[in-house]
C-alpha cells in the first residue's frame, strides 16, 4: 500500500488492493499462521481472565483452510473486492477526496449506530471491513455478568482487538501493518470480532446438534461499540460451516461435547444433507460452496466426523 496519499478513497482502494493480494496467496502467507493469531488472542484472555474457559474460530480463514493448512483461493472473494474497488472509483470520479466517515468517527459522540441512516456517504464503514480480513472468536465462560464482560472488553482495548468498524482508520493501518509483516516477529494481528457464550449454553447447544436439532437458542454477547445480545448469529449454521477449535484451550468436557456433536450430525444426517443444511442457512456459503476447491474441503471436513 502507498505510504502516503492525500486522498481518502485512494487509502480505500489500496488496501483492497492488497487484501486482494492475499486472498489470491500473492503474498506468501501461511493461512496456518492466520489461524494462529485467533488462538494467540484467545491464549491472551485466557491468561488474564480465568473465567475464559475455551474458544473456537469462526469465518474466514477457518471455512477455507485444507487438511494441509493451505488457503483456497475462491473466486467470490476477489470478485467481492472488485465489486467494491470499483464502487470506490466512481466515488473518487465524482469528484471526492475526503471518505467523512474517517473524519465523523473521531468524533467522540460517534456510534456505530450513526451509519445505517447516513446519507453523507454511499461507502459505510461496513462496506470497507466486508472487503478486509478480520478473525472472529467465540469465547466459552462459565457465567457472564456484567463484570466479567466489562473485564473482556477493557483487555481487547488495551491489547488492540477491537472491532473492525469501530475506527476504520486504525483497522487499515492494522491491516496493512499485519499484511506487510507477516512471518515475522513483529507481526501484528488483524482486527477481531468478539463473541461470548455460556457453557452451560453452550454445551445443550452441542447436546443438541448431536441429535440432529439445528434450533439453537443459545445467549451470545457480542462485542461492538459495547457488549450486545447477538440474536442474529445462527449458532448451528457457524458450527457446521466454520467452527474450528484448538483443544488446547477448551477444557476436556467442552471438547468431548463438541466431538459428540460432530459424530451425531456425521451419524444422521449424510454428508449432502449437511451440505444442504448450510447452503439452505446462508446465501453466502451458498455462493461460496459452488467453487468446488471450496466445496472439497467442506466435504471433508464432514467426511473426517465419521471417523471419530
Amino acid at each position: 500500500m502507498k505510504e502516503k496519499t492525500n486522498n481518502d478513497f485512494d487509502v480505500l482502494i489500496d488496501i483492497a488492493e492488497m487484501n486482494k493480494k492475499y486472498l489470491s496467496n500473492e503474498i506468501d502467507i501461511d493461512a496456518v499462521e492466520t489461524i494462529e493469531m485467533a488462538w494467540d488472542i484467545i491464549k491472551i484472555i485466557q491468561k488474564n481472565i480465568p473465567e475464559v474457559i475455551g474458544g473456537f474460530g469462526l469465518g474466514f480463514p477457518f471455512h477455507s483452510i485444507t487438511q494441509e493448512g493451505n488457503l483456497v483461493v475462491n473466486p467470490e472473494f476477489i470478485s467481492y473486492s472488485d465489486t467494491f474497488i470499483d464502487k470506490v472509483k466512481n466515488a473518487k470520479a465524482l469528484g471526492g477526496s475526503a471518505w467523512k466517515c474517517f473524519q465523523c468517527q473521531t468524533n467522540e459522540k460517534y456510534h456505530p449506530t450513526f451509519c445505517k441512516d447516513c446519507t453523507e456517504t454511499g461507502i459505510k464503514p461496513r462496506d470497507v471491513m466486508k472487503v478486509l480480513p478480520d478473525i472472529d472468536a467465540v469465547l466459552i465462560v462459565n457465567d457472564f455478568s456484567n463484570e466479567l464482560l466489562d473485564d473482556i472488553q477493557a483487555l481487547s482495548i488495551r491489547y488492540g482487538f477491537h472491532q473492525s468498524d469501530l475506527n476504520s482508520k486504525e483497522t487499515i493501518d492494522r491491516v496493512n501493518y499485519t499484511l506487510s509483516n507477516f512471518g515475522t516477529v513483529n507481526a501484528g494481528c488483524f482486527p477481531i470480532d468478539l463473541h461470548v457464550v455460556r457453557k452451560d449454553d453452550f454445551i445443550i447447544s452441542m447436546s443438541e446438534l448431536s441429535k440432529g436439532n439445528l434450533d439453537l437458542t443459545s445467549d451470545v454477547f457480542s462485542l461492538h461499540y459495547d457488549w450486545i445480545l447477538n440474536n442474529r448469529i445462527d449458532f448451528a449454521f457457524d458450527f457446521i460451516f466454520s467452527g474450528t477449535f484448538n483443544p488446547e484451550l477448551c477444557d476436556t468436557n467442552i471438547m468431548s461435547y463438541v466431538d459428540k456433536a460432530k459424530k451425531g450430525m456425521a451419524k444422521i444426517y449424510s454428508e449432502n444433507d449437511i451440505l444442504d443444511i448450510v447452503i439452505d442457512r446462508s446465501d453466502r456459503a451458498k455462493v461460496l460452496l459452488q467453487h468446488e476447491p471450496t466445496k472439497d474441503v467442506f466435504m471433508s471436513k464432514i467426511r473426517s466426523w465419521k471417523e471419530l
